[in-house]
């Protein structure tokens, strides 16, 4: 083969584009101390019944972890830091105390939870210096509860298992109590969950097509800003958790594992990195899923050229198994969209597309022809290079208000605006439309109107066609 060949260059390419995929994954699997798959992980504390205890046994229990994370002098470290903050926020519990308890009770949920927050730096750090300190921290701990050699020997298996030497199942059954096995059975889920590669799923879009709306609508929480306005040009990540805890995650300069609508919806001026990460349990089809969503910047705001830099960038590394392109249902066909459109198809190779048109609620199906306007949609597809376009109509605003009335949380005017939605897309029957474009996915009926509109508005089957990508995936 000759060195400067076409087929040598050929090679060559792919070589650096697999260099380039493998440090971008480094990178975002990563980010200062923070690792991704930490964030996928729920918290414990919710299920531990010391959160219906006396504020004096709160106060003991978060004492007794912070001395033990200073006994291994961890508590530096990033994530543990966090993990303690969490704590301290959870057990300032204002209820009055329903099952008191005394010290000795707690013992083993106290090592789970201490094995449970440090387990990010013993995995990371190892070395026979790391786990001195941890049997230091054991020894100290069986003598300050007065534990039996047996229960000793019990603390140190935990920790090895804890550490994936070992199956935390197993040894539930040793615990004294069907609450403290399950506790320890939530952190064998933590591990199980963690262990998986993630789907990862990168979405593009103009401004203005709803991006932020759509993962809402994935995660079914109010978990991005949604505004018609050119949002931060940072990559924001957001993943999924494996059990609910009634709390979210986000990593903007700091790390807040108890994350309020403040720091969810506002950016930290002093993170001067490119990422956000935010992480909570996803409500919907997908929520047993290992799934990572990377949100990138709207290409075409003139006043933030880096939009499109990163956007690009984030497209040539291929750091993605399935894109998701979303377009604005009221202002389809736009130069602004053919030139991105060119850029995609320049840049993700490969990579599956779905083509989700969005802002279907702003659509009036009795003036318009919805199935003329998709097919018009289909034919500029072809006409970028497009040959045969995954293209999936939706209303995520319509999907967002579905999962919510399926959790019981809507405001009232989201009630009013969810039954005007009912009654619109009754009408508009994007059913018939998948199962001629999709005739292999099948969604089945709800038992009510409200929960059949996650069907109806086409968000399911967006959600039923991800996951068919994930699981052929799962079987390379």
């Amino acid at each position: 083969m000759k060195k400067n060949g076409k087929k040598a260059r050929k090679l060559q390419k792919e070589r650096n584009l697999r260099r380039s995929k493998m440090r971008a994954e480094q990178a975002l699997s990563r980010t200062d101390e923070i690792d991704l798959t930490s964030l996928s992980m729920s918290q414990l504390l919710p299920q531990n019944p010391v959160l219906c205890d006396t504020q004096e046994m709160r106060d003991f229990y978060l004492k007794t972890l912070q001395e033990y994370v200073r006994l291994c002098s961890w508590q530096d470290n990033q994530m543990v830091k966090a993990q303690l903050k969490a704590y301290e926020k959870l057990l300032a519990n204002p209820k009055e105390p329903e099952s008191p308890h005394p010290e000795i009770f707690y013992r083993f949920y106290l090592w789970i939870d201490f094995l449970f927050i440090t387990l990010d730096i013993r995995e990371r750090v190892g070395g026979k210096r790391n786990s001195d300190k941890l049997t230091e921290a054991r020894k100290r701990f069986c003598a300050e509860f007065a534990m039996q050699s047996l229960e000793g020997k019990l603390l140190e298996t935990l920790a090895t298992a804890a550490l994936g030497e070992g199956h935390l199942r197993k040894l539930a059954g040793i615990l004294p109590t069907t609450q403290e096995q399950e506790y320890l059975l939530n952190f064998q889920r933590n591990l199980q969950f963690r262990s998986k590669k993630p789907f990862t799923v990168m979405i593009t879009a103009n401004m203005s097509a709803g991006k932020s709306t759509f993962i809402n609508a994935l995660t079914g929480k109010h978990i991005c800003r949604s505004q018609n306005m050119a949002c931060t040009s940072k990559i924001h990540t957001i993943v999924n958790k494996v059990f609910e805890d009634g709390v979210s995650y986000e990593y903007d300069h700091d790390l807040v594992l108890t994350a309020g609508t403040e720091e969810l919806m506002n950016d930290n001026e002093e993170n001067t990195s490119d990422k956000i990460i935010a992480a909570t349990k996803f409500d919907g089809s997908l929520c047993e899923e290992r799934l990572q969503v990377n949100d990138s910047p709207g290409v075409n705001f003139n006043g933030a050229p880096e939009h499109k830099e990163i956007t690009e960038r984030m497209l040539q590394e291929q750091n993605y198994d399935l894109l998701i392109y979303i377009m604005n249902a009221t202002q389809l066909g736009t130069t602004d969209e053919a030139t991105h459109l060119k850029r995609v198809q320049q840049l993700a190779g490969g990579i599956p597309i779905l083509f989700v048109i969005n802002k279907m609620d702003a659509v009036n199906a009795e003036e318009e022809n919805v199935p003329a306007l998709l097919q018009e949609q289909q034919v500029f597809l072809q006409e970028n290079g497009f040959v045969h376009p995954a293209i999936c109509p939706v209303s995520s605003k319509a999907a967002f208000l579905a999962k919510r009335f399926a959790v019981g949380n809507l405001s009232r005017s989201e009630e009013r605006e969810l039954y005007c939605s009912v009654d619109k897309f009754k009408k508009m029957n994007l059913p018939a439309y998948y199962a001629k474009a999709f005739p292999k996915v099948y969604i089945k009926d709800a038992k009510t109107e409200e929960e059949q509109l996650l069907k109806t508005s086409g968000f399911a089957y967006v959600e039923k066609l991800i996951d068919s990508y994930l699981k052929r995936k799962s079987k390379r």
